[in-house]
């Protein structure tokens, strides 16, 4: 039976590839779609083509776009502040203008849980990296644009002991 079957094989593989080729793979369909050559088969725009329609066009905008409005988060406020917190950290920050923006990275690493976090920035964006409120440590990003002054002030606090009974 392996013997029949390995002798077919050939054969079958042969007449397969010596079929008649169906009339919509022929040569001359090939060829009056151009394929193979190096222009396309529809050279007048699309929009001359009746049936199609062409490509829709957007209009041209009768305004124009408004003018990129920045957004008006200049502040952190993460956590619970309460009265009797003490601060473990610090910072104020005041930069004159630069050509190239500014960028002031702060961190800090506390004995105790962070209960609140402050980061106020006028001129700038604060961004909270990473740590805050709920952690022992703290990683705060300010950018401003260029041409712009920063100012702007980072606090933490962590929650004042309990009293001793």
């Amino acid at each position: 039976m392996q013997a029949l079957r390995h002798a077919l094989l050939p054969l079958c593989v042969a007449a397969w590839l010596l079929r008649p080729a169906p009339a919509h793979q022929t040569f001359r369909y090939e060829q009056s779609h151009n394929y193979g050559r190096s222009r396309r088969a529809m050279t007048a725009p699309l929009s001359e083509f009746p049936g199609d329609g062409g490509y829709p066009h957007p209009q041209p905008l009768r305004v124009p776009a408004p003018p990129y409005v920045r957004p008006p988060y200049r502040a952190i406020q993460q956590g619970v502040r309460r009265a009797d917190d003490r601060r473990v950290y610090s910072k104020k920050f005041h930069y004159v203008p630069k050509l190239l923006g500014h960028s002031v990275f702060c961190q800090a690493m506390v004995t105790c849980k962070i209960s609140h976090v402050s980061a106020e920035a006028a001129g700038g964006t604060p961004v909270l990296l990473g740590g805050g409120a709920g952690y022992r440590h703290l990683r705060l990003l300010v950018k401003a644009a260029p041409g712009v002054a920063l100012r702007g002030a980072l606090r933490a606090y962590c929650r004042a002991p309990a009293p001793a009974q």
